[in-house]
């Protein structure tokens, strides 16, 4: 079978990028003894998971592995698929001094409602429990039958489901850097589905826009 090892066309793909992409939480619960008005937030957000998504610094996509049985007969084995076991992800926020809509406020806030340190209760699933978008976005301009666009393309989409803190790490401090500070959230869910079939982004694709 013959191999094409070099073609025109390979100029002329896009790479996804690392640093083209955004995490939006349907929503972030929070303790109803808080409430922030909309607008309020130093970021110009109106909502908590939208603070989240302006402050974000780095996540990874979702990561599944398949769990295994075997049934044994004389000499020989098979192995056959069970429940899948998906890993917990780390999304890195930048902490800005925002008061109490500062990443490190709200993350704890959210932790709050899972586990309340305060009086030692755990909270509802149906309470703590968020569903989220992960999208990867192509570049600001696109072109679509030669004709230039400035629409966001979305060229990946996953859907996670059942999210919530499984942790969090606020940054480390020391007299000998000046450097940002960030925050840290070890983030559990349930299970991600990538949006595949005409879903598939590229221009000239279904979507053009985040919104």
């Amino acid at each position: 079978m013959s191999i094409s090892l070099s073609n025109a066309i390979s100029g002329r793909r896009e790479p996804k990028r690392a640093n083209r992409w955004v995490l939006k939480f349907e929503t972030v619960p929070y303790p109803a003894t808080l409430s922030v008005p909309a607008g309020g937030l130093s970021n110009g957000a109106d909502t908590m998971a939208e603070s989240l998504a302006i402050d974000l610094l780095s996540a990874s996509r979702p990561h599944s592995s398949l769990n295994s049985d075997t049934v044994t007969r004389l000499s020989e084995q098979w192995h056959f698929a069970t429940h899948p076991t998906w890993d917990p992800i780390t999304v890195s926020f930048y902490d800005f001094d925002s008061g109490q809509g500062s990443a490190m406020q709200i993350l704890w806030r959210w932790y709050q409602t899972v586990y309340d340190v305060l009086n030692g209760t755990m909270g509802y699933a149906a309470t703590y429990k968020v569903d989220a978008s992960l999208i990867l976005l192509g570049p600001g301009q696109t072109s679509t039958q030669n004709a230039a666009t400035t629409n966001v393309q979305i060229i990946e989409a996953w859907d996670l489901f059942g999210c919530y803190p499984n942790g969090i790490t606020p940054g480390a401090l020391s007299y000998e850097t000046n450097d940002s500070l960030k925050v840290e959230m070890d983030m559990i869910f349930d299970y991600a589905s990538l949006h595949t079939t005409t879903d598939t982004g590229g221009a000239g694709g279904t979507w053009n826009s985040i919104a």
